[in-house]
């Protein structure tokens, strides 16, 4: 008999990672930690209770055969040594056997997904090459030294993959990672739980965060919450929609400025050179000049009209600490 798995799913951003989660959440016999996205325990690896409450759960499910996985995109902002740590305190005896799996996009892919996914949320309301240029990108988008340091700290047991969905069996994220790494060949449905907008939902999108106002730090998770699900139900709109795409001048900044990345994660990870490639089609495919994001150019008056006035209704419902807590409680994933 094949002994129970642990496996610890670090993301990236936008690399699939909602739908593998949502399909986690349907698998009766395999364990998670409470809710969805298991954000929490990557931001309390340092609170000894919290990784102790876990790890004993964790624990438990696997004496009793059943595999366990820990999802998180927000593996990102994690210290490694600190899962190191934890795993040698309460699972010692896994400590050699377990599995850890990240997802890379292209770096100009990825700025692109990311820009959206921040638009989207309310988190970001620039164009694109501030974005670029936000310190939070720079820090995210170095793959290399980032994924480096997870390699330092479990070796082998970590596999770096690239988010390609051309490579993917059937085309899903889902079924790669329950082929890699819970050794499951049976075919599992392909959810789709966090799309990318294209320019008509994302401008759509930037005018109710506009009319929102400034983010605070006291209602940004209530607000990342009514963006998400207001992206899910912009995606449920079935007309052709333009992709976000990069213009040539922003795709060459993108080229010169992670080039030397690129390079690392090919000869350090990858079979190929599939990033480094992905930064000579950018240069190929960018456009002449950059797409507007203006939501006038793609949205009527009274279209326009009553997105400010739902988000200016929202913004009054977050002035409230109550309101701020049901509201991220109702719209969350």
């Amino acid at each position: 008999m094949t002994s129970a798995r642990l496996v610890f799913h670090l993301g990236d951003f936008k690399t699939g990672t909602t739908a593998l989660q949502h399909w986690l959440a349907d698998q009766v016999d395999i364990t998670t930690p409470p809710g969805l996205n298991h954000a929490s325990f990557t931001h309390h690896l340092s609170d000894p209770a919290h990784v102790a409450a876990h790890f004993c759960a964790l624990a438990e499910r696997l004496q009793r055969g059943r595999d366990a996985v820990v999802s998180s995109e927000h593996f990102e902002f994690s210290d490694p040594s600190l899962l190191v740590h934890a795993i040698a305190t309460h699972l010692p005896s896994r400590a050699h056997d377990l599995r850890l799996i990240a997802y890379v996009r292209p770096h100009g892919d990825g700025l692109l997904a990311r820009f959206g996914e921040s638009s989207k949320i309310g988190n970001f309301q620039g164009d694109l090459p501030a974005y670029l240029d936000w310190p939070q990108t720079a820090l995210r988008l170095g793959y290399h030294a980032r994924f480096m340091r997870w390699r330092a700290a479990f070796g082998d047991r970590f596999s770096l993959c690239l988010y390609d969905r051309a490579d993917f069996p059937d085309g899903s994220i889902v079924q790669d990672f329950a082929a890699q790494m819970l050794g499951r060949d049976s075919r599992v449905v392909a959810v789709t739980a966090n799309p990318s907008l294209g320019l008509r939902g994302l401008t759509l999108a930037r005018a109710f965060h506009a009319a929102m106002g400034a983010p605070t730090t006291q209602t940004n998770g209530a607000r990342w919450a009514v963006g998400r699900h207001l992206g899910r139900l912009l995606a449920r709109d079935t007309r052709p929609d333009t992709p976000l795409l990069p213009d040539a001048a922003l795709a060459n900044i993108i080229t010169a400025r992670f080039e030397d990345d690129a390079t690392a994660l090919d000869r350090d990870f990858m079979t190929g050179t599939p990033m480094t490639d992905a930064l000579t089609q950018l240069q190929d495919t960018a456009l002449p000049a950059p797409q507007s994001l203006n939501p006038a150019d793609y949205h009527s008056p009274d279209a326009l009209r009553m997105v400010t006035l739902f988000g200016q209704m929202v913004a009054h419902g977050l002035r409230g600490d109550v309101a701020t807590n049901a509201l991220e409680q109702i719209f969350a994933d």
